[in-house]
């Protein structure tokens, strides 16, 4: 998969934890992912995925979508059953995780990125959507210290918005006609 190079520019905490424990991250030869069909709903900071995530499990559809890619979770259950490789974290992902043939998962750029980078979204191909949340209030996005950003921006109309393209780099593809 071609990363556009501002991508690889991201400093990403998750990265650094997951490089430590299993090396630099590339495509595991002869690995194959589960067979399930996985939405990325890609996000931003504060701009209502845990909402989305829950409301999507609600239909009964699709489990809560978590953030099964932060390092830390990853981290833990490499551990418990030593796993040495992201293609293997994923590779138990769908016993980690209720569903019924299709996972949700929250997803930031730099876990996408960490993703292409140990061959999991080419090898997802046809069996992945992307979903990609923002903020209309970019302000209101911002980890602020202070509450009265975030009651400023409320105060002021601060809406999520979905946009159902997510096009992070000229690769990913969207198939739709598996989602109810």
């Amino acid at each position: 998969m071609n990363i556009p190079p501002l991508l690889r520019a991201i400093d990403s905490t998750h990265r650094a934890a997951i490089t430590h424990a299993f090396g630099e991250l590339q495509p595991k030869p002869g690995w194959k992912p589960p067979e399930l069909d996985v939405l990325f709903l890609c996000f931003t900071n504060r701009c209502g995925s845990n909402y989305l995530g829950y409301l999507l499990a609600s239909t009964g559809a699709f489990n809560e979508a978590g953030e099964f890619l932060n390092s830390s979770v990853m981290l833990m259950h490499a551990a418990a059953r030593s796993l040495r490789s992201l293609p293997e974290y994923f590779s138990v992902l769908p016993t980690l995780v209720p569903h019924s043939g299709r996972i949700a998962a929250k997803a930031n750029i730099d876990q996408l990125v960490m993703l292409a980078d140990a061959g999991i979204l080419d090898a997802l191909r046809g069996r992945a959507t992307y979903l990609l949340l923002e903020r209309r209030d970019q302000l209101a996005q911002g980890d602020f210290p202070h509450d009265s950003v975030a009651k400023w921006s409320l105060d002021h109309g601060a809406r999520t918005r979905m946009c159902p393209t997510a096009r992070w780099c000229s690769t990913a593809r969207r198939s739709t006609s598996r989602w109810p």
